[in-house]
């Protein structure tokens, strides 16, 4: 430990007013309703916050809930069943209220504890061996209780370090978050395009395996799994419910594939395996981007690869295969008692009405740069993030100390410089 770092109990720094811990309000089904503000559980935090489809807690109960309100500066973190998924509440942030299944952590005196930094604390190693100790003290499900909580102790430097690595680590998180709010919006962009062109008229006399070819992914054993690697196989987490590319998906691998089974940068894959019953997976089609970790990308067993045999088609195809037609025939040919698989009948059988070239080459000439603009700011995302995960022990550790300088440009620089020199 760095010499100017501190070692604070958690139950100390509450009792002095630097700290405030809480978890959330117990909320009657009666108390909730479909507007008001969003009743956050433990599916809406991951990655970030998503409140799309959270109930809501309307004005007639909030005068109940008390300080179980987001403030921004708020740490969050899932504290049941999967624990240790976190959160930051920014200006961003639409204020929520708190489940039992979330808690937070809230700096009084951010003179003394910066709330970012704070955030960064808890992805760091000691946060998380503390909670792996105590999330398994029950018999039930995984649980840190508030008491568990307050046994914790945290290390931190002095504030102005604090302020300095928060600053450092949130330039890097903040360019994550707007490449993706950027990539997510040139998306919707070009799907809305594609429904304006096609007026969702898509279906025809066509069989949909006459203008594609569909490719069964790499069947592979937990062996050919590898800790690092230049090939990876792109996996059913690489798909998100409701559609879309997730890089965390991604598995390094070291077995064998057939040329056709590769995924080149901008290839369509579709998930054919879900393993819950939502059926918010299979069907779903995801656009592969390239991605710097890796040389090569192979679609797995529970994916197929859908290549199209016309010109200028990529486009076109992600659109058809986020349609509603396509959906609708995905989710009738999808079956399975405990894990829904998808007849490969569902392609063979799905008729479209062949587009005319000039609609193609319409949407390629609007959309492909749409697509690509979205995966370029999803690759420098993980390349970013790479940068982060690997700065983020050593700052907040101390092994790598941060320039107090108000320029974060320049203070991420010198980090990145440390960070290249320790490494071996």
């Amino acid at each position: 430990m760095a010499a100017d770092f501190e070692v604070r109990d958690v139950a100390s720094l509450v009792e002095q007013g630097v700290l405030q811990i809480g978890d959330g309000y117990r909320a009657k089904n009666i108390e909730l309703a479909s507007d008001g503000l969003p009743f956050a559980r433990a599916g809406n935090l991951k990655d970030g916050f998503s409140f799309e489809s959270a109930d809501r807690v309307p004005p007639t109960t909030l005068a109940r809930v008390g300080d179980k309100r987001s403030r921004v500066g708020d740490v969050v973190f899932t504290s049941k069943g999967t624990v240790g998924r976190f959160g930051y509440v920014d200006t961003q942030v639409e204020p929520f209220v708190f489940s039992p299944q979330l808690c937070f952590w809230r700096s009084l005196r951010t003179d003394e504890l910066d709330p970012r930094f704070l955030f960064f604390w808890f992805h760091g190693i000691e946060c998380r061996e503390q909670l792996t100790v105590r999330k398994g003290q029950t018999d039930m499900a995984d649980y840190v209780s508030l008491r568990d909580q307050r046994s914790m102790r945290v290390t931190f430097p002095p504030i102005a370090s604090q302020r300095a690595i928060a600053a450092v680590l949130g330039a890097l998180d903040d360019k994550i978050a707007s490449n993706a709010r950027l990539a997510r919006l040139a998306r919707q962009t070009a799907k809305r395009e594609f429904n304006r062109a096609t007026a969702g008229a898509t279906e025809g006399p066509v069989p949909f395996v006459d203008l594609v070819d569909v490719i069964p992914g790499r069947s592979y054993k937990s062996s050919e799994l590898m800790a690092a690697g230049a090939t990876a196989l792109v996996t059913l987490k690489s798909i998100s419910p409701g559609g879309g590319y997730q890089p965390g998906g991604l598995k390094p691998y070291s077995g064998t594939f057939r040329p056709a089974q590769v995924v080149a940068p901008g290839e369509v894959v579709v998930a054919v395996t879900d393993l819950t019953q939502a059926a918010n997976v299979v069907g779903q089609a995801a656009r592969v981007p390239l991605d710097p970790r890796f040389e090569t990308l192979v679609a797995s067993l529970d994916l197929v690869v859908v290549r199209p045999r016309r010109a200028h088609w990529s486009s076109y195809l992600l659109g058809l295969l986020q349609s509603r037609p396509w959906l609708q025939q995905a989710f009738g040919y999808a079956n399975g008692s405990t894990v829904l698989h998808l007849n490969k009948r569902a392609f063979a059988e799905f008729l479209i009405r062949e587009p005319e070239a000039e609609l193609v080459n319409a949407l390629a000439n609007l959309c492909d740069p749409l697509y690509s603009l979205a995966d370029g700011l999803d690759s420098e995302s993980t390349a970013l993030t790479a940068i982060r995960d690997a700065l983020l022990p050593k700052l907040v550790s101390g092994q790598i100390r941060v320039p107090l300088s108000n320029d974060s440009a320049e203070s991420l620089g010198a980090a990145v410089e440390a960070l290249n020199g320790a490494a071996p």
